[in-house]
């Protein structure tokens, strides 16, 4: 795998020269393609959830130099499986295509290596390439555009309208450059109040006669991020990561880094108005300009309709006007087509919700090692979405909430009425156990309703709305066949692996600590009135809070090293427990494995605070203990 990195660090193949075969050598080279990726298996998953083999022949269908795709990936393959005996500036498309002719005959090691050549290809195009693209901007807040909203005439000219936007509303998020204009309902609503019934969109409509729309949000955004030319540090040469990505943009468009770094850039020719349900995957690629017969003026239409609820007073912008002399014409459209063909890869191949997680992922460990990363997610979220904003996806973690503490208080009671019987049994190490065991028991449970909440987050296929019945179907037969109910437990082991000495340590310190805030000392500040075993309500939070801390201490370190397995494919490293533990300590030392614990504190005491106490009150409440 490291030879293959230096391919492409390295520049051994040159993708701003087409490598010319000839007619019959293009065609038995696609042809192969087509059969190894058939062979391999269209939907084969690998454990990153993308799908190699599809990757690689939508590839084969969006590039525009087939005879640069063919040559790279036969190559690639050649290579990594007769590494002794060829090296890749030797490489002889004939040579490989009569080496792999003949693989449907090949023993069964033989056909594991090659599609694990298959999976290595696959896994260097979404490391070196996409991930790197998705990643190449930096992100930075967004401003509220308070002084747009008390204008009292809107810009009409596109040129105009950047530039008023662009001076408030500029984010860079991590795939393009963002020009965004916020229009929502309280948009709506303070216009409503500034202007009566005479209120209106941007396309000067009146809002009280404004249909349902499709759009939600008016956004200029860049097709490609232009970040990809830009000199880092102000040195002479672009980084690696940003040279791969251009050489297999090449790929795509011969020349396509001139392009992105010409003087007309930022004209509207290379940007497209995006809806917030288009974000994902470069804003979706069934996007297209419509023109209406006024000159200049085209309606942005989708042939993806979402249906959604909307607010009767919720304003929409139809139209994208440009100023004279502007239109979508080439060459950017070439701009559109790359744009289009990588949407389509990585939709197809699932490589963008996998590259969508690991970039969710990055961004959480940043937020959480330091306080002020806390202080900026939350101005950040309240900034974009405002106040409800913090409480997005609150419903769905409710659903997988409920039952998780419903049966982990049940199993604990259980698993403590069957090993503790009686006084003398109450030992330190069966309290452990047994909540250990009721974690393990709620973990195993719930833990589909996780995964399909998580996947239910990054669901981008917009053709039908998305629903938990629907991702469920998706998740059981992912893989083929008939489907299987492991795939609802992939990647279990890692979180099991966490809650065992969280659940564990949060159960038996608190029991310790309830039992010690009701010995005779502390009885009269801890005890409720005439009565010898109900603590307060300060003296049971307290409890839960402590409980919360010390297993959140306990558990973290295991906590970090499930992460960082889980974020670590980032650079293509599959490690193991060990090894990514070793990897922590001797990049930090043993602080490693408690960056942003403090931070930790503040969810999890309040929150295992106020779950004890509430189970505690409840079972009162049922009559259940006295």
């Amino acid at each position: 795998m490291a030879a293959r990195r230096r391919q492409f660090s390295e520049g051994v193949f040159s993708f701003s020269m087409p490598l010319s075969l000839t007619l019959q050598q293009c065609e038995s080279a696609k042809y192969l393609v087509i059969k190894l990726v058939r062979h391999y298996g269209p939907d084969q998953t690998v454990r990153k959830g993308y799908k190699p083999a599809a990757l690689i022949h939508a590839m084969l269908e969006q590039v525009a130099s087939l005879d640069t795709f063919l040559n790279l990936f036969l190559s690639f393959i050649y290579e990594d499986l007769c590494s002794d005996m060829v090296s890749v500036v030797d490489f002889d498309i004939t040579c490989a295509l009569s080496y792999l002719d003949g693989f449907a005959s090949w023993e069964s090691e033989q056909i594991i290596n090659l599609n694990k050549a298959i999976e290595n290809f696959a896994e260097l195009i979404v490391d070196e390439f996409l991930l790197p693209l998705r990643a190449a901007s930096l992100k930075t807040p967004q401003s509220r555009p308070r002084s747009l909203f008390s204008q009292s005439s809107a810009p009409t000219g596109t040129e105009q309208r950047v530039s008023i936007l662009r001076q408030s509303c500029l984010v860079r998020d991590h795939h393009r450059c963002v020009v965004s204009r916020k229009f929502d309902r309280a948009t709506a609503r303070n216009r409503f109040t500034e202007n009566g019934e005479s209120c209106a969109d941007d396309d000067g409509k009146l809002l009280k006669d404004e249909p349902n729309g499709d759009f939600e949000y008016l956004e200029v955004a860049h097709i490609l991020p232009r970040c990809l030319t830009t000199i880092a540090s102000e040195d002479t040469d672009l980084s690696d990561s940003k040279k791969n990505v251009l050489r297999v943009l090449d790929m795509f468009e011969a020349g396509i880094g001139h392009l992105i770094d010409g003087p007309k850039i930022d004209t509207p020719m290379n940007a497209l108005t995006l809806t917030l349900d288009n974000h994902r995957f470069f804003g979706e690629f069934q996007i297209f300009f419509e023109p209406t017969g006024i000159p200049h003026q085209y309606r942005i239409d989708s042939t993806e309709q979402v249906p959604f609820l909307r607010d009767p007073l919720f304003p929409v912008t139809r139209t994208l006007t440009l100023s004279p002399g502007g239109a979508i014409d080439s060459p950017f459209s070439r701009l559109f087509q790359v744009h289009r063909a990588i949407a389509i890869i990585m939709k197809l191949s699932g490589a963008g919700d996998y590259i969508e997680k690991v970039l969710q992922d990055i961004e959480e460990l940043n937020y959480s090692t330091h306080w002020n990363g806390l202080i900026k997610a939350a101005r950040a979220i309240r900034t974009s979405y405002g106040i409800s904003g913090l409480f997005k996806g609150h419903s769905a973690s409710l659903v997988r909430v409920f039952p998780y503490a419903g049966i982990n208080f049940l199993a604990y009671e259980q698993f403590r009425a069957a090993m503790i019987t009686s006084p003398e049994k109450e030992a330190p190490w069966r309290r452990f156990l047994c909540g250990s065991m009721a974690g393990a028991t709620s973990t195993l449970v719930t833990y589909p309703l996780e995964l399909i909440r998580t996947r239910l987050a990054f669901e981008t296929v917009q053709k039908n709305p998305s629903s938990w019945l629907g991702i469920s179907r998706k998740i059981y037969f992912e893989g083929g066949g008939s489907g299987s109910l492991s795939n609802l437990y992939r990647g279990i082991a890692p979180t099991m692996l966490g809650i065992l000495p969280y659940a564990g340590t949060s159960f038996l310190t608190h029991d310790l600590l309830r039992d010690w805030l009701r010995s005779p000392i502390l009885a009269p500040y801890t005890l409720e009135a005439q009565s010898s075993t109900r603590l307060t309500a300060v003296a049971q939070l307290s409890c839960g809070a402590v409980a919360g801390i010390v297993a959140q201490t306990i558990s973290y370190p295991i906590d970090i090293i499930r992460r960082r397995m889980q974020v670590g494919s980032v650079v293509g490293a599959r490690s193991g427990i060990l090894e990514t533990a070793q990897r922590i300590f001797l990049e930090r030392g043993v602080r490693g494995f408690y960056v942003g614990l403090t931070i930790g504190y503040v969810k999890m005491a309040p929150m295992v605070a106020t779950s004890f106490y509430v189970y505690d009150r409840m079972k009162r409440y049922l009559g259940l203990i006295e």
